[in-house]
């Protein structure tokens, strides 16, 4: 696991979790005594729910994967220790507005702080605020609408889209009131160990205008992440607890990289980001059950996320990213060169291919 420190010049030190995507499902979820143990040392654990917690509503008609959780398992957010529930992502509106409401009640009977979504742009820009000891600290959900997210709009529920300038007005509106801005962003290419050249942009701006940590999530795997001053950026800290899914009335197979997480672990003071540190996680078989990595397997974890880290540094990071591209898009037309893979072929995989072909296509700082 990694841990970086710097100097605290204020005195409080709040400790802040973060989880990357947490999807029950229809069965029961669990996490082991170690994940519960290392998130009891937190002042606050903030998550990305990826799916209504619902049993009403009907199906999204212009998706063909919709992921909705049992209401009936929800004592796995106590598990969690959850403090706030980031809502905006792109399965939030799958069961449309029923869905929506049966969530926002179940966390406000709860009381788990929200934000992200709701029955108007306004209310699901709203941020989710929490004080720890003298410590105010404000929370902001986004999530894109190139990667599915259903905006909220005066006559519908929906979420928080991301749009830059919109954000970086949230930011310094918000930074108004409270001590510490921490944004979640739902957004990037699913399976892409590193970030949009766009988003790592926008990341830094965000920073710059007055965010403390930007933290990321949806590709599904572990993405680097950089500090920028007193802050941090950690652009996917990958799926955390995953369960069972279907497309066409077929289980969707999860990968091996799937599988991994990351619990981001901040030390907060009045001045920013403190400490920095990651613990890694692992879901295990088929089963909805996370448990944290030991180690040698968490230390070869640490070494990828390191590298990946390193792969942000420098000036052309877009010339990087290319690369990465090109070497992917090879490794996977070698792979469905097998035809016993095309059975997994499907409107998503297909969609990625075009993404990742126009992405090349366009003009560099395009």
């Amino acid at each position: 696991m990694t841990a970086e420190t710097t100097s605290d010049t204020t005195g409080q030190t709040a400790i802040v979790s973060f989880l990357g995507d947490v999807f029950p499902g229809l069965n029961e979820a669990e996490v082991t005594d170690g994940i519960k143990s290392t998130l009891r040392q937190a002042d606050a654990v903030v998550i990305n729910l990826e799916s209504p917690v619902t049993s009403r509503g009907r199906e999204l008609q212009s998706k063909s994967l919709h992921l909705r959780s049992n209401p009936n398992h929800v004592t796995l957010l106590s598990d969690l220790q959850t403090s706030v529930a980031c809502l905006a992502n792109n399965h939030m509106c799958d069961w449309t507005d029923d869905g929506i409401k049966d969530t926002l009640s179940l966390l406000q009977d709860n009381r788990i702080p929200h934000t992200g979504a709701g029955p108007t742009p306004t209310e699901a820009r709203k941020p989710a605020c929490v004080s720890i000891g003298e410590l105010q600290l404000g929370f902001l959900a986004f999530g894109a609408e190139s990667i599915g997210t259903v905006p909220a709009t005066d006559g519908s529920y929906g979420c928080s889209t991301f749009d830059v300038e919109t954000s970086l007005g949230c930011i310094r509106e918000l930074k108004e009131k409270v001590d510490l801005v921490i944004v979640a962003v739902h957004w990037g290419f699913t399976n892409y160990h590193m970030p949009l050249p766009e988003h790592v942009t926008a990341a830094r701006r965000m920073i710059d205008e007055g965010a403390t940590a930007i933290v990321g999530h949806h590709p599904h795997v572990i993405q680097g992440y950089e500090r920028r001053g007193n802050g941090v950026i950690v652009y996917s800290l990958g799926n955390f607890i995953f369960g069972r899914f279907y497309r066409n009335g077929r289980v969707v197979n999860q990968s091996r990289e799937n599988r991994y997480g990351m619990v981001c672990e901040l030390g907060l003071t009045k001045d920013g980001v403190d400490s920095i540190r990651f613990h890694h996680s692992k879901q295990r078989g088929d089963r909805v059950s996370v448990d944290l990595l030991t180690g040698s397997a968490a230390e070869k974890r640490e070494r990828f996320l390191n590298k990946l880290s390193s792969k942000l540094e420098g000036e052309d990071y877009e010339s990087r990213f290319r690369r990465y591209v090109v070497r992917r898009m090879g490794y996977r037309a070698l792979r469905w060169c097998n035809p016993k893979m095309w059975r997994n072929i499907n409107r998503a995989y297909l969609a990625g291919v075009f993404n990742a072909a126009k992405l090349l296509s366009r003009k560099r700082g395009g």
